[in-house]
């Protein structure tokens, strides 16, 4: 009996077949759902209403809700604080573990140390850490004189978003670190040599040839973090739940609580389509100006 072969074609779809599944089981089906749940009355307290079409409403309660623009401020400040702290610090290491210092191996594995460790762990952690009862974060600052009593780094509405604001950056600087690293040993040495010659000190060497030679990979790490960022749930969720008084709560926890504390899966949806929208046209627009500074 002859064998059947297969054609290219019928062997490519089926080598990109199981990735076609997960991607429809992962991705496009709890899009899809989430998108027509969006245009129903899901809620979980009402059940005679349940999954009764409402059109736009659900969008018009969420753009004329107050609490949808407060989130989105939250998230806006919690995002542009967490990429400049992030790349600050990376930038920073960097530049000085790229010079030839002695341990520098060792120091270089340990700033990897906070991306390595789970988000969760390191978000338990720093509950622990900064626990105003027996943390160990307000003992050394009250030993060193910085602070005269113990503080409520989490609970203070005050300072929760910027104590949160911190944790995420020491969590996420270590990606910072290792691409500008790269980058900074990417320049050629010809160049800072020649800035040598003609007499231009450390700063300006910096600032006229690293700067300008690093520039592509600049441009993506901060396209890279600004995106996560917006994302950012597990590390708000693990510290403060978007407490207190929902000073840290950024859309993204205030989708969550909206579906699974107020079981309102309409609502919920309909804020999560528009900020999906955002963030693809705040992405379409990150990638056309990065691919705009590459060129």
């Amino acid at each position: 009996m002859q064998k059947r072969s297969i054609t290219n074609v019928q062997f490519a779809w089926l080598l990109i077949a199981p990735s076609l599944i997960i991607l429809t089981l992962v991705v496009f089906y709890p899009l899809t759902k989430t998108l027509i749940t969006s245009f129903q009355k899901y809620d979980l307290t009402s059940p005679s209403d349940l999954l009764k079409f409402m059109g736009l409403k659900n969008y018009r309660s969420v753009i004329l809700n107050g609490a949808f623009l407060d989130r989105f401020l939250i998230t806006i400040k919690y995002s542009i604080g967490v990429v400049t702290g992030q790349f600050v610090l990376g930038m920073l290491f960097a530049v000085i573990l790229n010079q030839n210092i002695k341990g520098r191996p060792l120091f270089r594995a340990i700033f990897l140390m906070p991306w390595v460790i789970p988000t969760v762990v390191c978000a338990l952690l720093w509950t622990w850490v900064l626990n105003v009862q027996y943390g160990a974060f307000n003992f050394v600052l009250r030993r060193l004189g910085v602070i005269n009593e113990f503080r409520h780094w989490l609970g203070d509405p005050s300072l929760a978003l910027y104590t949160v604001i911190g944790v995420t950056i020491w969590k996420w600087f270590p990606f910072d670190f290792v691409m500008l690293l790269a980058g900074l040993q990417t320049v050629p040495p010809e160049l800072l040599d020649a800035a040598s010659v003609d007499g231009a000190g450390n700063f300006r060497k910096y600032l006229h040839v690293t700067l300008p030679s690093i520039r592509n990979i600049i441009v993506v790490v901060l396209m890279l973090t600004l995106i996560w960022s917006f994302q950012e749930f597990t590390m708000i969720w693990g510290t403060t739940k978007g407490g207190p008084m929902n000073v840290t709560s950024t859309l993204t926890i205030h989708i969550y609580r909206t579906a699974f504390d107020y079981f309102r899966m309409g609502h919920a949806s309909a804020t999560g389509v528009l900020w999906m929208i955002f963030l693809l046209g705040f992405s379409i627009f990150s990638v056309r100006m990065g691919f705009r500074e590459l060129t």
